[in-house]
């Protein structure tokens, strides 16, 4: 019985004298961010979501604090990345009780001789502050494991990718093509940009960085000049279309009422011959 009496002492008295030492209240994050990264989502390489930079740049983490102490008090972030021995410190900053603050640290990118751009990196988010000469650290802890330092291959091929993808997902054939498809010689370049595109993505799963930028720069002139191309074609259709209805309009108002149907099927007649043309200038099928 005894020795219980004194444990419940003892464990009284360690609560008293935590109490005393720490705020009742604690500061927090609210939330952090890295910004402009070049490039951020799921990486085929990688094979997972992450957060890259080019090697050579900065990188900008910005880390939002609440101060829910009763006083002001000193905060300073402190990042640890994984190929540093030391942290990044933020320049110090006294906020007020109830107030909002966000730092910025800046964090410079070495180059993939000490940052490898063949594996992920981690990093840690510390908050230092102080109450009547105590040094607090904010708990939880932030940290990742999904940050990744780019070659400029990499940052080339991503960028590449990203505009390729714009292109590709963005046109389809318009006006009065629509009914007819894509030229034959747009749908030629298109299918290589396609070709080419899946050349790269496999390039770039291997690391073979270099061969993937080319693979994609090679697919996005080609959809541009598909483009390019098509709407030339879908331009001249249209017009000739346009002139041919005009002509029949003008021949209607001249024969007048009794000529309608003759008209129509000109009007027929001379769409169907556009559309043996545009075929019969598609090359022919190889075996």
């Amino acid at each position: 019985m005894r020795k219980k009496v004194l444990l419940i002492c003892a464990m009284l008295a360690a609560l008293t004298l935590a109490a005393t030492l720490r705020p009742v209240y604690a500061p927090y994050i609210e939330r952090w961010d890295w910004v402009t990264p070049v490039f951020e989502g799921t990486d085929d390489y990688f094979g997972t979501s992450v957060i890259a930079y080019k090697a050579g740049t900065t990188a900008t983490l910005m880390v939002k604090l609440f101060n829910d102490l009763s006083s002001k008090a000193p905060f300073k972030v402190k990042v640890h990345m994984s190929w540093a021995t030391e942290n990044v410190t933020s320049t110090e900053k006294e906020i007020q009780p109830g107030q909002w603050y966000t730092f910025q640290v800046a964090i410079s990118i070495p180059d993939t001789t000490v940052a490898s751009n063949l594996v992920l990196h981690s990093f840690r988010i510390y908050v230092e502050y102080v109450v009547s000469s105590v040094v607090y650290w904010i708990t939880p802890i932030p940290s990742g494991s999904n940050f990744a330092v780019y070659s400029a291959d990499q940052a080339d091929y991503q960028n590449l990718k990203k505009e390729y993808d714009s292109w590709r997902d963005s046109y389809a054939p318009g006006g009065l093509m629509a009914f007819f498809g894509m030229t034959a010689k747009a749908r030629e370049m298109w299918t290589k940009a396609a070709v080419e595109s899946y050349l790269g993505r496999e390039s770039y799963r291997i690391a073979s960085f270099s061969d993937a930028k080319t693979h994609y720069q090679t697919a996005l002139n080609q959809t541009k000049e598909a483009i390019s191309t098509d709407v030339d074609k879908s331009a001249s259709f249209e017009d000739a279309l346009v002139g041919l209805v005009d002509a029949g309009k003008n021949f209607l108002s001249m024969q007048g009422y009794a000529y309608i149907i003759f008209s129509i099927g000109f009007l027929f007649m001379g769409i169907g011959a556009m559309i043996y043309l545009i075929r019969r200038s598609r090359p022919p099928a190889t075996a």
